[in-house]
């Protein structure tokens, strides 16, 4: 008995999912072991090179996860893109609700991070004031430059003002 040709097992052990190609590969040496009692060593192996081709199908082929999680994104694209054209009304309400709480969650997190980056070098920030004048002209204007008597007012008047700093 002659042994089948390495070459077919090669190329087919490089596509094949390796949990097939054990399988498969037995089955084929087993095939090639029947047809060369059967039909002789030349047959056999022409009929184990055509089988062992004709083995190369698409549900046998090594799984990449990189190609599959593409495929599978691309699917979730498809599919999104379709019930967007299909419910156009319900999607547009659903898009600019979307749109709408982000932009306000952006907006806030701005505003408390700008309000909360004030005086952040000092050691005792829930001990520390900040005073702003709102001064009223064409629109209202904020600026955290105070008159210099207001610091010693407010030192004389409360009692929880223990330093004040003139800021200017």
């Amino acid at each position: 008995m002659s042994r089948p040709p390495r070459w077919p097992l090669k190329i087919f052990e490089r596509f094949c999912d390796p949990e097939l190609f054990d399988e498969i590969g037995g089955d084929l040496e087993e095939m090639y072991m029947q047809w060369e009692r059967t039909f002789g060593a030349r047959k056999a192996r022409r009929l184990y090179i055509i089988h062992a081709i004709k083995f190369l199908r698409p549900f046998i082929f090594k799984k990449r996860k990189r190609y599959s999680t593409n495929v599978m994104t691309l699917n979730h694209f498809k599919v999104s893109w379709r019930n967007i054209k299909h419910n156009t009304g319900f999607a547009s309400i659903n898009i600019v609700g979307l749109s709408l709480g982000l932009t306000c969650a952006i907006l806030i997190y701005t505003l408390i991070s700008y309000h909360l980056s004030f005086d952040n070098f000092h050691g005792e920030l829930s001990r520390t004031y900040r005073f702003v004048v709102e001064e009223h002209r064409q629109s209202p204007e904020y600026y955290s430059v105070v008159p210099q008597p207001l610091g010693k007012a407010f030192a004389n008047d409360y009692d929880f003002a223990e330093k004040v700093a003139p800021h200017s």
